[in-house]
Order: C-alpha cells, then structure tokens, then sequence
C-alpha cells in the first residue's frame, strides 16, 4: 500500500511548466536577441552589476535569470555553459543557493524589506564568485523602495549583482532603468511553442491529432508558459490519445469547421440556415465573447488569404488546409470583410449594455448577409449625386429655363393706370412667338394657360368700357397737376415721381429735399434771434420809463418840504446832498445804459444786413437749383422720347413712358 501511495505522490517533475523548464540558453527557444548578448559579455569577462529583463508573461525571464546565475556562479564553466552537475548549479537549479537570493517583489515591496536587503549587501558570498539577488516582479515596489535602492545600484560592493525582471517596465523608475542593462523578451511564434508541445508528447508517448499542437499554441497566445498549462489540462483528461475534438470542449470552444459553416451560410445569403445555427449557439449555452473572438479571427484568416499571405506565423492558425477556404475569400470582398469584422468589435464593446445580447448577436450575423449593410455615408452621397447628373442630363432640368417665366416677368412693367386688357394681348403675342421655341412640356403649360385665360377674358371684356373711361379721367387729372416745372414743390407728386424715375433720380431729389430743409431751419432760427433782441429791447425801455417817474416824484417830495417851511436846513442840505448824490448815480447809469442800447442798436443793424445778405443768398441758390432741374427735367424727357422710338422697349413700358411726358395717346 505504501508503495502504491509513493507511486501516487505528487512531485515538480510531474509539472510540465517545471520539468520542461529550459537549464542554460542552448536550451532556450525563440530569445536570441536576449541569449546572444549575455552569452558573449560572460565568455568575454564583462559583467555588468544590474539586469532588467522585461516582457509579458510566460517568456522566460525567471528561468533566463537563473541560467545567468548558474553561468556566473558554476565551478566548472566549459564552452559558455554551466555544467549543470557542480554544487552550486544544482543548488541554484533547485532553489536552495545561499548565494543567490530570489526576492517576490509584489510581496516584498516596502522601503524596510529593501533597508535589510541593503544591510546583507556587506556581507561576502559564502562559497560562490557572486553574491545574485533575482528580483521578480521590480514594479512592484513603492517610489521609496526604488529610490532606497538607487545609491546601492550606481555604486554596488563588487560582489553584488543584481538580475529584475518585470512585465510591466512602464512602472520601473527611469533612475532605476538607467542604472541596468535592459533586455526585451518577446512573444514567442506558433511555430516555436508548437515545436516545444509535439516534442513533450513525444517523450510522453501521447498519440495526438495533427492539428492538437498548433490548437494549443494557438490559445497559448505567444506565452509558453500558458500553452504547457493548456497542455497539462488536456493530458491529466486522456494522457494516452489527444482528438481535436477534446481540446475544443476543454477550452470552450467552436471547431473550426462550425465557424467556416456559418461563413458558408453567409455567402449563399441562407437566412433559415444562419437562424437555427445561432439557435443552436444559444442551446449550447456557448460564450458569446468566445464565438465573437473566433468570428473575428475567422473574418482576419480569410482576409489574409484573399490577399496572398500564407504564412502560419501571421496567420496564427492551426488549420492548414487553406485551399479549402479559396471559395469563402472569393466570395467576400475585402472592404466588407474589414467592416464585417469592425461590426464584430463594436459589439464585443457592447455586450454589456444589451438586456439579451443574444438577440443582437443574431441580429449581427444576419446583417451580414445583406450587401448594403455597409453602405457609407460617402457612398450615399456619391449615389445621391450620380442620381442628380442623371436627371440633368435627361430632363434638361438646370439647363434649360421655360419662357413662360420670362413672360410673367413682363406683367411687372405694367402700372395701374395702363390697361390690363392689352397687357393680356401683348402676352397672347410672345406666347405665340415663342411657342415655336418651348419644348414639348412648355407647350403643355402654354395650351393650358390659354384656356385659362379665356375664361378670364370674358369677365374682363365686359368691364372693357370702364376701365377706359377710369383710364380717362385719371389722365385728365394727371395732365393738369403733373408738371416738370413745379417739380420740387409739391411733395406728393414729388414721391409719386422719385417711383417712376431712375434710383439716380431718387438720390438727387432726397439730397436736395434735405438741403432745403436744412436751409430752412436756419432762417428760422435766424428769426428767432432777431425776435429776442426785439423783446429785449421792449423790456429796456420799460426799464427806462419807470426810473423816470421815480425821479419825478422824488423832486414833487423836495418841493414839499420847503414849502412847508422846515427849520432845519441842515438836515434840508443833507438831504438834498444825499438826493443829489443819488441823481449823479442815476445819470451815470443812464449814461451807461445809453451807451449800451446805442452799441446794441448797430449790433442789430449789423446782424440784420448780415442775414439779408444770408437770405439772398439762400434764395439765389434755391433759384439756381430751381434752373438746375429744369434743365435736368428737359433732358430726362427728350431722353425718354429717344428711348420710347426704340424697338427693344415692350409696348407698357413705352405707353408708361409716354404716359410720364404728358404724350399719352389711346
């Protein structure tokens, strides 16, 4: 029994990530921009004190590390590889070296954990050449850790190298970056991990598929270390035979063949067949991320077919047999294709938000049998305007303009007082003139248009004799108050005028209307200055007149008191001295006062020539402005007259003209 058990114990060697494990770089796949370099700086004795391996996952920086300590630290260094059998090698590759430390970094984070690595820095190697701290996952550390570890870097004790390896460099210090020899691992090819797979099942005696190797190297996604992970899954199923079959039920996925099933139903637009197989995706309880990803990479083979690559490593496929899928790449074009596969992501994006994302995913591969489904908004208006040359073209639509336009334009020349009966004949006229030139629609229009009009005519026959009669007794009245030489007097018929004549006209009567406002307004104000000065002189004489009768009574006061015979002449003299002091101010006030209506007085008379001169001036002008328009209103009818001589003019518009120079004759 307990042989049985011992039998049945599980050991690191019956992992397969650790016991295929590569133990010096003749066995390491796919790194040589990483091996190269680090092999000839060994054999040549130049060894740095810092390395920064950085990749993604599962490349083999760990194991690149221990093989540069093994290299470093081996007693017995032959032909640029450890020797795998000395103490120090067998130590290392076990785990168990005191000279080569291996720190998690994730765990060991902190600014103390890096203060005691610091302090253990001193000490020497106990039995190998250096003392190696592997440091996995560096990120990891905080900014304090990293910088605790920058003076130890720059200037380490000679017996110190230091090996980091992370996945995420970004995250790495520039100081610390600086400080350290930096090589980048990279993804390795299908064909490299599908190499390292058949050669395990090899040794493990495993019958297998043809296509098992490159399926999990496919799913491997460039990482060693997860495609033997896959593998070690599929053989703990059946370590004896591995179908291809097993490998799509273990990771969850559809065949190859169910993928290229659903594309063939899209090609032959089959919408019952695209239907029950996305019924039978939804009975299965599949994962929609999953199908999506394999349409996608179903959608990026065919077009990369369609374009001639061939090659396994871009293609990223374990099926080989692509003469197969030569109908399905002809069968699309390789813009749908790309916008196929553009609508494949957008839902990916998506899934989240839909309530059944189901129903959208069925929706999805239904649209993909339509061919307008990718339509662009670009396409659309290029079709929009093919469309609009075409009805151009065809219709004449913008080219040609239809006369019966032009023709209504004519009624526009018409006023109210010309006759709306000959209006009607002179259309009748060009209608018939240019009916030779219309086309068949205008013709159309025309013939409808004269029946209209006849209808028309009817009515208007009737009321023929008092419209002339109108006619009449408005140029009665019209005659007798329109006159080119009272132009500018009457206002009303100076707007009804200013409508007729030319804009030009129109300017010229507006700027002089408001020069002889303007000259006008200063007249009166003129006026009413002279005015004010008249009432100022009323009121100064006044003025005068009452400071007269105070002085009359004040020498009837005199008179009275001697008569009356006073006693006192002293205060008598006083006060014909106080009165005479008073007449002399009064007289000298008078003077001033005398003086002043004297200069007033030639001031007025001056003022008063000024502004007759102004006035004659002003009437000069308007007399000549007067002449002006005379003159102005004598040209514009001999030119009218030349004009109504003219063929080119419409009969209306010579009857309007006639009608303005007083000609008009019925």
């Amino acid at each position: 029994m307990k042989e049985d058990f011992e039998s049945r114990t599980f050991t690191n060697k019956d992992i397969i990530t650790l016991k295929f494990r590569p133990q010096k770089f003749s066995q390491f796949i796919g790194q040589p921009q990483v091996t190269i370099p680090l092999i000839n700086s060994i054999a040549n004795g130049k060894i740095h004190h810092a390395y920064l391996f950085y990749g993604p996952r599962g490349v083999g920086k760990t194991s690149a590390a221990r093989i540069l300590a093994k290299m470093l630290n081996c007693l017995d260094f032959k032909n640029n590889e450890p020797c795998l059998k000395c103490e120090n090698c067998i130590e290392i590759s076990n785990g168990f070296s005191p000279d080569v430390i291996e720190i998690d970094g994730a765990s060991n984070r902190g600014i103390d954990e890096i203060r005691n690595l610091q302090s253990n820095l001193v000490y020497a190697p106990t039995k190998s050449r250096y003392k190696i701290y592997i440091i996995d996952e560096v990120h990891m550390l905080t900014k304090e850790a990293f910088n605790a570890l920058l003076k130890t870097l720059e200037e380490p004790p000679e017996h110190v190298v230091f090996i980091f390896a992370t996945t995420e460099i970004h995250k790495v210090l520039p100081t610390i970056r600086s400080r350290c020899q930096q090589y980048q691992f990279t993804l390795f090819k299908i064909t490299d991990i599908s190499n390292q797979i058949i050669k395990i099942l090899k040794e493990y005696n495993v019958i297998y598929d043809n296509e098992v190797s490159a399926l999990i190297a496919k799913y491997g996604n460039g990482s060693m270390r997860d495609a033997l992970s896959i593998l070690s899954q599929i053989l703990s199923y059946n370590d004896k035979e591995i179908k291809i079959e097993t490998v799509y039920n273990l990771l969850g996925i559809h065949s190859f063949d169910f993928i290229k099933t659903i594309f063939e139903k899209i090609a032959s637009k089959d919408l019952p067949s695209v239907y029950s197989i996305c019924s039978e995706i939804y009975y299965q309880g599949a994962s929609l991320d999953n199908i999506t990803t394999q349409i996608l990479e179903f959608i990026r083979l065919i077009t990369l077919l369609k374009n001639g690559i061939e090659d396994i490593n871009i293609l990223n496929q374990a099926f080989t047999d692509f003469d197969k899928l030569a109908p399905l790449s002809e069968a699309f074009t390789t813009k749908k294709l790309v916008l196929m596969a553009k609508k494949i992501i957008e839902f990916q994006k998506s899934i989240s938000l839909w309530s059944n994302p189901f129903y959208a995913f069925e929706n999805l591969l239904v649209s993909f049998i339509f061919d307008d489904f990718y339509t662009t908004s670009s396409e659309i208006l290029s079709k929009v305007q093919e469309g609009i040359h075409y009805l151009e073209k065809t219709f004449n639509i913008i080219e040609t303009k239809p006369e019966e336009i032009v023709l209504k334009k004519t009624m526009l020349y018409g006023s109210q007082g010309s006759s709306k009966v000959e209006n009607h004949q002179q259309q009748n006229i060009n209608i018939g003139k240019s009916e030779s030139n219309l086309t068949s629609y205008g013709k159309t229009r025309i013939d409808e248009e004269k029946i209209d009009e006849g209808l028309d005519r009817k009515e208007k026959i009737i009321g023929k004799e008092d419209l002339i009669e109108n006619f009449k007794e408005e140029k009665s009245k019209k005659d007798k108050d329109i006159s080119f030489a009272e132009f500018d007097k009457s206002k009303i018929d100076n707007e009804k005028d200013k409508k007729i004549i030319s804009e030009d006209l129109k300017r010229i009567l507006d700027f002089s209307s408001l020069e002889s406002t303007k000259n006008k307004n200063e007249i009166i104000d003129n006026e009413k200055k002279v005015e004010n000065q008249i009432k100022i002189e009323k009121e100064e004489t006044k003025i005068k007149e009452e400071i007269k009768i105070e002085k009359e009574n004040k020498i009837e006061g005199n008179n009275k008191l001697k008569e009356e015979g006073r006693e006192d002449n002293d205060l008598v003299t006083n006060f014909q001295e106080k009165n005479s002091k008073e007449l002399n101010k009064e007289l000298k006030k008078e003077n001033i006062n005398e003086l002043n209506n004297e200069l007033n007085k030639k001031e007025n008379k001056e003022l008063k020539k000024e502004l007759d001169k102004e006035l004659h001036k002003e009437l000069n002008k308007e007399k000549n402005k007067e002449m002006n328009m005379d003159k102005f209103a004598n040209n514009l009818r001999k030119s009218i007259e030349k004009e109504i001589e003219s063929e080119n003019i419409p009969e209306p518009f010579k009857k309007l003209m006639k009608y303005m120079n007083g000609n008009f004759k019925e």
